[in-house]
């Protein structure tokens, strides 16, 4: 009897350890690829060696408890374009056993408008109907990269909610016509008259199916506001005071996009009839409210306005950098923090409207985002809740589909173990690893 219960606790100990070793090697396994995410984000590969194809990296062996000791081998595959990641967790436990698991992890890049319109809470379309798809923004493609219904077209005119509620209507396109997909995170989708169809949507089909979702997720930080430097313009430079006037025209230029002109104004309220002419690199932190009267962006020049109040454009008779098809030309983002709102401050407010086609990337995901005219709106928007009336075009310019303000920002979108032996890597040299090929 004694003898029968040490072998089952023994057992029982053994398979204690199995499972404390097979945890500890997917954490050792995460960590890793964490390392390599993280390495990627920042462009910093100090420690690792560079075979020109992909990335090695081996982390010095580390305690993982219980007398257990553990090494993450990872490589980073193709890592210019677009990184693949496989990674080894290798544990060693207190009698010299082995125990591995290999993972192979893919990558996606983050993007700030990976949909056209996106809103954490609601998304409505009301008034008159209104239309959404997609057009590719290079000046050397169709009809001089701007939208148009025949020449260039897509069905990437995606809208959706991240609410996950069943009981409320996340996403209502009332009578519109949405070329492309409408997503929502679990909360309901009122369709209406509208239609929700794509390229391959079979003909007489109102609805795609294929093209609705309601497992949406989406990523929207906060947006911290700039910091500046010494030399940034104020409120008394002599071209802010002129634009503040009416019937006044001034242009700004200068700047690269490494370093843009800084301006850090307590409001910019442009004056009735005021023209504002972009031919560099301009970068505005205004702390509080910002409304815009006409504004003309040149081929290849960049306003990026980040606005701590409440912000309108387009107003009356206003152009709104209609003469530029690259959304990535006027960029405004929305600074109000979600904890400023949880701490009872009044939600901030984009009211984007205009009598002309107006073109910009819009981030603000604390802020309630109108858009609203007679003509449309070509680029991307994310707010808190977004609402399109009066018949609103929205154009989604899909090059901003990789954007993320800085530059390319990886996650990670899917991971698979390595099981099979035809699938499994040899990590056990190093040097090896140099004509390591992605299997």
């Amino acid at each position: 009897m004694v003898a029968s219960y040490l072998k089952l606790t023994s057992s029982e100990i053994r398979r204690a350890e199995e499972t404390f070793l097979n945890n500890s090697l997917l954490n050792l396994a995460e960590g890793g690829a964490e390392e390599a995410v993280w390495s990627l984000n920042i462009d910093d590969w100090t420690g690792w060696t560079d075979y020109t194809t992909h990335m090695v990296r081996r982390f010095a062996r580390k305690d993982i408890g219980n007398g257990n000791s553990g090494v993450v081998t990872v490589i980073v595959w193709n890592y210019a374009v677009l990184p693949t990641v496989y990674v080894e967790a290798l544990a060693i436990s207190m009698d010299g056993k082995e125990q591995r698991k290999q993972l192979n992890i893919d990558l996606v890049k983050r993007s700030l408008f990976a949909n056209g319109l996106t809103a954490k809470d609601t998304l409505r379309i009301t008034g008159g109907a209104a239309s959404t798809d997609s057009y590719v923004s290079n000046p050397g493609g169709p009809n001089g990269g701007f939208p148009d219904p025949v020449l260039n077209r897509g069905d990437k005119g995606d809208i959706g909610s991240t609410t996950i509620e069943s009981s409320i209507t996340g996403v209502d396109i009332g009578n519109s016509d949405i070329y492309g997909h409408v997503l929502t995170g679990g909360s309901a989708i009122s369709f209406g008259s509208g239609t929700v169809t794509g390229a391959n949507t079979p003909v007489g089909v109102a609805v795609d199916t294929d093209l609705v979702s309601y497992d949406f997720t989406a990523d929207l930080p906060d947006v911290d506001p700039p910091v500046l430097s010494l030399s940034a313009k104020g409120d008394t430079d002599p071209d802010v005071v002129t634009l503040g006037g009416n019937n006044n025209t001034v242009t700004l230029g200068g700047g690269t996009p490494d370093a843009p002109v800084e301006y850090n104004l307590s409001s910019f309220d442009m004056g009735n009839n005021s023209i504002m002419t972009i031919t560099g690199n301009i970068l505005m932190r205004v702390n509080g409210d910002v409304s815009l009267s006409d504004v003309n962006i040149a081929p290849g020049a960049r306003l990026t306005i980040y606005v701590a109040g409440d912000m309108e454009s387009g107003q009356g008779n206003s152009v709104i950098n209609n003469g530029n098809p690259n959304a990535e030309s006027l960029l405004i983002y929305g600074t109000q923090s979600a904890a400023a709102v949880a701490g009872g401050a009044v939600r901030q407010t984009i009211d984007l409207g205009g009598s002309a086609m107006m073109t910009s990337a819009v981030y603000a995901p604390n802020a309630d985002i109108t858009i609203h005219g007679n003509a449309g709106f070509n680029g991307a928007a994310v707010g808190n809740q977004i609402t399109l009336n009066g018949g609103v075009e929205f154009h989604y310019d899909e090059g901003l589909i990789d954007f993320f303000g800085g530059g390319p920002t990886f996650r990670m979108s899917s991971w698979g173990e390595l099981i099979m032996a035809e699938d499994r890597i040899d990590f056990s040299n190093l040097s090896d690893l140099a004509n390591f090929t992605a299997p």
